[in-house]
Formats: C-alpha cells, structure tokens, sequence
C-alpha cells in the first residue's frame, strides 16, 4: 500500500472561521472539486483556477492524499518554487499546522530533482520517493535512449499550469498518460491563445478573494515626474518616501522594484545608491540559486529593504511581506501583472498593511492600461479585468464541449481540437426554406473530411478536409501537396439563414456547400441585403475599405484596400466601375 493511501484516513476537513484554523473557502472548494471530478473522469486533466495567494500549495499537497496516490511528480516553473514545495511535503508543516493532518505523522519520501534525469538507472531510483518535484529541466522524457515506464507516477500536479501548453511541458505531461492530472493556475489564458488542455472543475475570483480576506486593499500611488527629472529617479524617491511611511506606521514592509532588462536592473541599482538610503539587491537569472536564496533570507532579517527584479521571484513564489511594488517598465502580459499584483495583495503574514503599487501614470497602452490611469480604483479594476477574462475563457471551453466529434472514412490518427481553430471573420450567408440536418456529412471536391465536429444544440457543423494534389510541374506521382481546409457551418434557426465561413474562398466552393444542405440553386443573400445594417447611421466616417472586383479570375475574391480617414471621399470613378460594395470599418 502506498504511503498517501495508508495516510489517507487521517486527513480531516476543518474549515477556518474567524481565524481558526483549517481550510480557506477556496483551498475546501478546491479540493472536493478534484476529488468529485476524479470519480466521472479519470483520464482528463482537471484545471483549477486560483488567484495567487489563496492557498494553492496546501491544495496541492492535500489532494495527494486525497486521491490516495501511489507516486506523485510535481512540475513547477521554476528552482525557487520547486524547493518551496519539496520542503513542505517533505514537513507537511502547512497541512499539520492547521489542524489538516495530525501533529505527528509520517512524513513522505521526497525527491526535489536538482539535476537532470537522464539515464534508465537515474529514472529507476524515482521509484523509491513517494513524491517527485521538479522543473521541466529535470524530466527530458524525449531523450531516445530513455524509456521510464508510463505508469511511474499515478498523480501529476502541474503548478502555474499555463506553461503546460509549451513543448517542454506537454512532453512531460503527456507521456504519463495513465496518470491523473490537475493544473492550478491563476491564469488559464496564453497571450499566444494555445489551448491548456483539460476541464475546468473550479474558479474562485479574485472578488471572493478580497471578501474572504485572502487580498487586502492594493493602492496605487501616482508618480509625476519633475521637469527634467527622470522617470527612474522619480520612481526611486517615491519608492523611499512609501517605505519609510510604512515603516514608520509599524508594517514590515519589502519593495520590489520591477524592470525587463538586466542593462536597466543594472541601472536602476545605481539610481538607487546614488539617490536614496535603500539597501537594494538585483536578483535575475544570471545568479546561483545560492545567491537568490541569500538574497531572500536577506529581506526576512531585515539587512535588505528590497529587490530589484528582471522575471524572478515570480510565479508560485511566496513572500508576503513585498508589498511595495516600484514599477518602472510595466508588464506586458496581462496573466503576468495579474499575477504580480496577486503577490503583493495577500494578506497572510504579521505587521503588513495596504499593498501599494508606484508607477508613472498612463505608461501601458493594452488591456491593463487603466490600471495605471491617475485615481484608477485597483481593487475594482482587477475584478473586472481578471474576472472577464476568466470567464470569458471558460465560456469558451463549455461551448466547445456541447460539440460531438463525429466519425469519418478518412480520420488521421491527429488530435485537433476545437480551441485550437481560429477561423478569418468571413462568411456567405444563404436563405433557408426547407428544413435542414445539420448533422448531414459534406463532400467537398478534392477533399476527404479529416476531422467533423456538430453541435445541434447549437446548430454547428465544423470540417477539416484535407486536399492531396500533384505538383503542376510533376508528370509522375511521386510528389504530392498537402493542404487542409477548414469549414464552419451555421444554420440560425429563429431567422432562417445559414452562414457559411470557409479557407477557399472561391465562388464553387459556397455553392458547393450550400447545395448540399439547401438543394440546387442556394439563394445568397445580396451585398446589398447585408448592408443594409449600416443603413441606419448618419455622417459614418469610414476608416477602412475594401472593394471587391467585379472581374476577379478563377472565381476567387480579390479586394482593393483603402485606409485613412473618411476614404470614401478618395474613390476615383474609374474604380467604381471595376470594383463593387465589399468590406468597411
């Protein structure tokens, strides 16, 4: 029997109230989330959204035992977090501390991989630890010459889970196979819209956070700059002025000064020295983990008052008292600065006060930029930012899910997924006056259907055809090209129309298409038609314009693209001849 199994009965559920201790409504919630979801299914990973700082590690280390595990790896982004971790599974402090797990216990074997596990031996060893922790670093499961066997670890807990998408990740991640997963992540988005594969079991906002009393008040402090006065320097003795301010209020407060380049960390260090009476460290990925630990143990003895940070001490890194953010190059990731605002608001350590956030107003032009905008209320702007965005993404997921991934004559052994389309904004939209099965499978000429996903309860069919071709210039059959096409089929039912939206876009190929479900002679509805809801608006002012060609060969749409303010005013008459009504912003 396995030690989690064996451990299993004596892991209780206390709840803290009023300070007591236990679990926090998230960490409970959390928790009966992955074990509810691992009694229907088994196989897919599980993605639990946290907020930094609601207390994801001691929901980490309780589903071990929770789901009676056999052997546990842990994949976390970076050393810090991963030493973090393996210390507290190998103490178990977070768990017996509050009441979670008795006081005298036995503790897990734990293996924290500083090195890279490269050889069949090296792999064979991991199977006397009963948990696992490591960077994507220590784990190269690619390597040709090692095979671990697939059903080594039963449980894989993927900490900061929005990397899973990266190819290192999901390497490790798919190999053990057998195994079941959960993803925690603050953020279950990716600036680059890669898909974090699993199913969303729990989110708990940021709003119930600041309710709950996990986050406190975050305030932002403006910095104006003098006239010829630096923007670093500005920041630097407004840095000081709120230090010394809290300290003198009691609060025991650290700063982290925030930049993207070690040349301005650099820098900024001498701006520092120079200019003020802050004691300032320069922590980046250039340095030992000898010397960033130092550099911590540092700021909680108090011979450091802060850090100054080019991408460390970042995801998973808990350290509650920086609570004095100095922002002098602004993220340009909305998952990083919510994360980085997360790590500054929580509120679990003795003697700390108000989060603060120093920066030069207006700074950031992107989603997040009116969280620098003077008199900008924090605390309500991330809830919407933060909490949008979420639900936005999961809205997203359960969409997809309502899809049946039907079977074909052709099916490659691909997986392809649903998120991981992203159609043009283009579409031919027909009259329907007869009824029409959706579920029905389209032939496309030259294509055979690859893929075939359907929602009637959305009315939706998707195709993924793919088109083999010989070369022009090839007599023999040697050579051919691949191509795959993607089609999208949409039947609004309440108005009777279709919508058609396909990667060939040529003439035959609509009408190929809306044959099939409507019969011969589809009727499209007119250019005209459709203009018609831009009818009602007075003095538009047109910014973009496409003209389509009236005389475009081989049935492909071709457009005469115009831009500028009020460009309709610079139509010629020659061209309204040859090209006619197409698109406009």
């Amino acid at each position: 029997m396995s030690y989690f199994s064996k451990q299993y009965e004596k892991l209780s559920y206390p709840i803290s109230e009023n300070g007591s201790k236990g679990f926090r409504n998230a960490q409970i919630g959390a928790l009966h989330s992955i074990s509810g979801h691992f009694t229907l299914h088994d196989k897919e990973p599980a993605i639990v959204v946290m907020p930094t700082g609601t207390g994801k590690t001691g929901v980490l280390m309780a589903s071990a035992f929770a789901l009676r595990a056999k052997r546990v790896l842990i994949i976390t982004p970076s050393k810090l977090v991963r030493e973090q971790i393996a210390n507290g599974f190998a103490s178990l402090n977070l768990l017996t501390g509050n009441g979670i797990l008795p006081e005298v216990i036995a503790k897990p074997k734990v293996k924290e991989l500083k090195n890279k596990i490269d050889t069949q031996e090296k792999w064979e060893e991991l199977e006397q630890y009963d948990v696992v922790v490591a960077t994507t670093f220590g784990l190269p499961v690619h390597l040709w010459s090692v095979n671990p066997s697939m059903e080594l670890f039963d449980l894989l807990l993927i900490d900061e889970a929005h990397h899973s998408p990266a190819q290192t990740w999901n390497n490790l991640i798919q190999y053990f196979k057998p195994a079941k997963k959960v993803m925690f992540t603050a953020t279950p988005f990716r600036r680059d819209k890669k898909e974090i594969k699993g199913k969303f079991i729990y989110n708990y906002p940021i709003s119930k956070a600041f309710s709950d009393g996990i986050f406190g008040t975050i305030d932002f402090i403006p910095a104006i700059p003098y006239l010829e006065e630096s923007h670093d320097l500005t920041l630097a003795k407004l840095a000081e002025k709120t230090f010394n301010s809290d300290k003198a209020n009691g609060f025991k407060h650290n700063i982290m000064v925030r930049t993207n380049t070690k040349v301005h960390a650099k820098q900024l260090l001498g701006v520092y020295e120079k200019n003020t009476k802050l004691k300032l460290k320069q922590v980046d990925s250039t340095q030992t983990e000898k010397q960033v630990t130092e550099a911590i143990s540092r700021l909680a003895d108090g011979t450091l008052d802060g850090i100054i940070c080019v991408d460390m001490l970042g995801e998973g890194f808990d350290f509650p008292n920086l609570k004095i953010g100095v922002i002098h190059e602004p993220h340009q990731s909305l998952a990083i600065t919510l994360q980085f605002i997360g790590r500054f608001a929580r509120t679990n350590a003795k003697n700390i006060g108000a989060a603060k956030f120093i920066a030069i107003p207006n700074e950031v032009n992107f989603l997040k930029l009116e969280l620098y905008a003077e008199g900008a209320i924090w605390k309500d702007i991330i809830h919407e930012i933060s909490e949008r965005t979420i639900e936005s993404e999961i809205e997203v997921r359960e969409t997809f899910e309502v899809f049946e991934d039907m079977p074909v004559d052709f099916e490659d052994d691909r997986d392809v997924s649903l998120y991981s389309l992203k159609p043009g904004f283009h579409v031919k939209i027909y009259d329907v006056n007869k009824s029409i099965n959706i579920k029905q499978l389209l032939t496309i000429p030259d294509n055979n259907v690859d893929k075939y996903f359907v929602s009637t309860e959305l009315n939706v069919a998707v195709f993924l055809t793919k088109e083999v071709k010989k070369p022009r210039w090839l007599t023999t059959d040697e050579l051919v090209n691949v191509n795959f096409n993607l089609f999208i089929v949409y039947y609004d039912r309440d108005n009777n129309l279709m919508y058609i939206n396909s990667t060939r876009k040529t003439v035959d190929t609509y009408k190929q298409i809306a044959s099939q479900y409507l019969g011969e002679n589809p009727r499209q509805l007119s250019t005209e038609f459709v203009h018609r809801v831009i009818s009602g608006l007075s003095s538009p002012e047109v910014f973009n314009l496409g003209l389509r060609n009236k005389n475009a060969v081989n049935n492909a749409e071709s457009y005469l693209m115009k831009t500028g303010s009020h460009v309709q005013n610079a139509l010629k008459s020659n061209e309204l001849n040859l090209y006619e009504g197409g698109i406009c912003f």
